[in-house]
């Protein structure tokens, strides 16, 4: 059998690290990926509405493919889901991408989205999976690190790539199913019963009856929460989703149809 480390070698014989014109063009893919999406938080936040979901989203799922093709054209110098292991002679020999190129993904969870409630989430499973499959063939598939086989497979790195390609395809998938989501809206007025914060969420308990489970609590933004008393209406705004799977997220009333609110002070 073919020791896929010698086979590297002989393909990438006269460099031990990256060029010089090759680092310096992906540094600014990885400023954006580090730093372009909480940017657009950032500003987002202070009350300018600049409806960035289309762009976080093509940041989110398309530049782990930027890293995906570096690593295909130079496998012996890039990864996205490794940086340094058994093939290389120094830690500095394999560039990981997978920090710069991965990081909208984490603002995605914990920022972008968390005042849309999808009562049925787990509907999304099945396209996180197939998202995240496609990204680990496709960025693993030369990757001898991976696939070394036998004694040689890194069973550790090969888990993590696979959580992560999951973790990537399930914020892909969530993005897909509310951003490409272009039907008609159900509107729901609802009457608040109780105000909540826990852990730096702001939230209101809803009229039981009305709606069920992570529905009848969403969270809210900061302003609009300090606005809302007990005996208050909001109105639950709701889509079937572009993937089929619902959404709602809570507006304030009346809601006519126009910007639905997921952060504070951007809108979709």
């Amino acid at each position: 059998m073919s020791d896929p480390a010698a086979s590297l070698e002989r393909a990438h014989p006269l460099h031990d690290s990256p060029p010089l014109a090759l680092s310096i063009a992906i540094t600014p893919l990885a400023l954006i990926g580090m730093f372009g999406t909480p940017a657009l938080a950032v500003y987002t936040g202070a009350g300018y509405d600049l409806k960035p979901y289309p762009w976080i989203m093509a940041m989110q799922i398309g530049l782990p493919w930027v890293g995906v093709a570096l690593a295909w054209c130079c496998p012996r110098w890039f990864s996205i889901f490794h940086g340094r292991g058994r093939y290389a002679r120094r830690s500095s020999d394999t560039c990981s991408l997978q920090f710069e190129f991965f990081f909208p993904t984490v603002f995605v969870y914990l920022i972008h989205y968390r005042f849309a409630v999808l009562p049925a989430r787990q509907g999304l499973l099945p396209w996180a999976c197939l998202f995240g499959a496609i990204l680990l063939v496709g960025g693993g598939l030369r990757d001898p690190y991976l696939w070394g086989g036998g004694a040689r497979m890194h069973k550790g790195t090969l888990l993590f790539a696979a959580l992560l390609s999951l973790f990537y395809g399930y914020a892909a998938a969530l993005q897909i199913d509310i951003v490409l989501d272009r039907s008609a809206a159900a509107v729901t007025p609802v009457t608040v019963m109780e105000k909540f914060h826990t852990k730096g969420h702001w939230g209101v308990q809803l009229r039981p009856g009305v709606f069920q489970g992570a529905a009848a609590r969403p969270c809210v933004p900061a302003g609009f929460y300090r606005l809302l008393q007990p005996g208050d209406t909001v109105c639950m705004v709701g889509k079937p989703g572009a993937l089929g799977v619902a959404w709602y997220t809570a507006q304030a009333c009346p809601w006519r149809g126009g910007r639905i609110y997921l952060d504070n002070g951007a809108s979709l």
